[in-house]
């Protein structure tokens, strides 16, 4: 299949990103730009900061959907720099705190896609995972990573577990790349229903309508 410029330029990045195995997010890249791109992402929420944060730019600029990035660090120290919040000011804000007191920055936000890769202390995950859960749509997926450690138990799928009990929801976990969990979102909390309206077209490059 013929791929334009435009394509081939973010897979090579992501494939880059992929292959590079010194981070633990590494081997997940792949499927991060997958489902941000297959959501049809217009609303993202990211705990903690990194490349991560550049693949899911990187399928927003298809979606035409915008990133909220929340992370204790200066930017330079997440790995993301000034010259990247330049080149996706548009798409991309980021705000430097403790995910504790983020509810109230948000504002009225609903989301429908979400990455946790942030503090990895269960009580601390539990907290950030009650206070976004209830802001994201019908059938929109949170990624939480880490949740299958090989030396470390964090005890993140359980703290996550805990605090999607009170919801309806899907949950599957990758066991590679220090586990990755997948949880699709059931539970109505009225913000609408996340509705994918990709089509395939003889063109070559898909054709999407814009979400209501």
């Amino acid at each position: 299949m013929k791929l334009f410029p435009w394509q081939k330029n973010n897979i090579d990045q992501i494939i880059d990103f992929h292959h590079r195995n010194d981070s633990g997010f590494a081997r997940h890249h792949l499927a991060l730009y997958s489902v941000v791109l297959g959501l049809e992402t217009k609303s993202a929420f990211e705990f903690g900061c990194g490349r991560s944060t550049l693949t899911i730019l990187r399928a927003l600029r298809q979606t035409g959907g915008r990133l909220i990035s929340c992370d204790l660090r200066d930017l330079p120290d997440t790995g993301v720099d000034a010259n990247d919040l330049y080149r996706f000011r548009d798409i991309w804000d980021y705000l430097q705190g403790d995910s504790l007191g983020i509810a109230s920055e948000v504002g009225n936000e609903i989301f429908d896609f979400v990455l946790h890769d942030g503090s990895h202390e269960a009580d601390i995950v539990q907290s950030d995972l009650s206070k976004i859960v209830p802001r994201m749509m019908r059938n929109s997926i949170l990624l939480l990573h880490d949740t299958d450690h090989p030396t470390q138990d964090y005890g993140l799928q359980a703290a996550a577990e805990r605090a999607l009990a009170p919801y309806r929801h899907s949950l599957v976990t990758l066991p590679y790349g220090y586990g990755l969990t997948i949880v699709r979102i059931d539970e109505d909390f009225g913000h609408g229903t996340v509705r994918v309206e990709w089509r395939k077209t003889k063109s070559g490059k898909p054709k999407v309508k814009k979400r209501k």
